[in-house]
This record gives C-alpha cells, sequence and structure tokens, in this order.
C-alpha cells in the first residue's frame, strides 16, 4: 500500500468518524435540562428585581402583553399546563412537562417579542424563563443580542 492511499484512508477515517458523532448528537434544545417546580421557584427567587428601567411606562406595557400571551383566559394548553403543574405545588414536578414550559414561554413568537426590549428581556424574561427554565442557550447570543451579563 503506498504512503498517498495510506492517508486518503486516514482521511476518510476522520470525515467518516466526524459524520458519524455530528448525527448521533442530534440534541433536542426543547430539553436541555429537566427542571423541577422547586429548582424553578428557588431560582426565580435568587433574581430579585432591582433596576429602575423595570419601572418604565415601556417596561410594564411589556410585562402585561407577555402576561396577555402566557398567563390570560386566551393563553395556550401549553400555557395552562404550565400554570396547572405551579398551582399542583409538587415541588418534584417537572414545568417542561409534555415540552409545555417551552411551547408556552420560550417559543419563536415570545422570544422575538422579549427580544425586542433589551430591559424586559435581561432582567424579567430571560432570568425567570429562560435561565430558571433550563434554556439558558436561548439567552445567549446567537440567539439574542443582548449581554444579560451586565
Amino acid at each position: 500500500m503506498s504512503l498517498k492511499t495510506f492517508l486518503v484512508l486516514i482521511v476518510l477515517t476522520f470525515v467518516g468518524a466526524g459524520v458519524y458523532f455530528t448525527q448521533s448528537q442530534n440534541i433536542d434544545l426543547t430539553n436541555l435540562v429537566p427542571v423541577t417546580l422547586k429548582q424553578y421557584e428557588q431560582c426565580i427567587a435568587s433574581y430579585p428585581p432591582a433596576h429602575s428601567c423595570m419601572q418604565s411606562k415601556e417596561f410594564q406595557e411589556y410585562l402585561q402583553a407577555f402576561f396577555e400571551i402566557t398567563m390570560s383566559g386566551r393563553s395556550s394548553d401549553d400555557c395552562n399546563q404550565v400554570i396547572r403543574i405551579i398551582n399542583k405545588g409538587n415541588p418534584d414536578a417537572y414545568i417542561n412537562e409534555n415540552n409545555s414550559f417551552y411551547n408556552c414561554y420560550v417559543n419563536d413568537y415570545i422570544r422575538k417579542f422579549a427580544n425586542t426590549n433589551e430591559c424586559f428581556f435581561k432582567l424579567f424574561y430571560a432570568p425567570n424563563y429562560l435561565i430558571c427554565g433550563g434554556f439558558d442557550i436561548y439567552a445567549y447570543p446567537p440567539y439574542t443580542s443582548f449581554n444579560i451579563n451586565n
């Protein structure tokens, strides 16, 4: 076997291995971390609201619109499922049962909505629904242009 043929076989082996490992790492972004109700509540308690921008009229309008979409009588079945999980108060229950938390609070529409106001995104939405909900991947670029660390 010539050196050229040997090198081609080695390269093809690495390419094949790369394709195999890429295919086998099918990550489900809707269940990054299974978070229990107890973990979720403890996490939310660690994020006290303390910024003047949260008193602005614009922030309050965003907050009201967010609650109208996710917690009103017209909210989706997924949102209602999350509310039922919270109301039952079982500390060991998973908040994303049947992907309901994701479908209610982390879906594309809600994330786009939250990403249009920096104060709302950084100080309310990202901590309460992305970080504490186990979907922190969406709290950072490329999913947002905001830096939640400052």
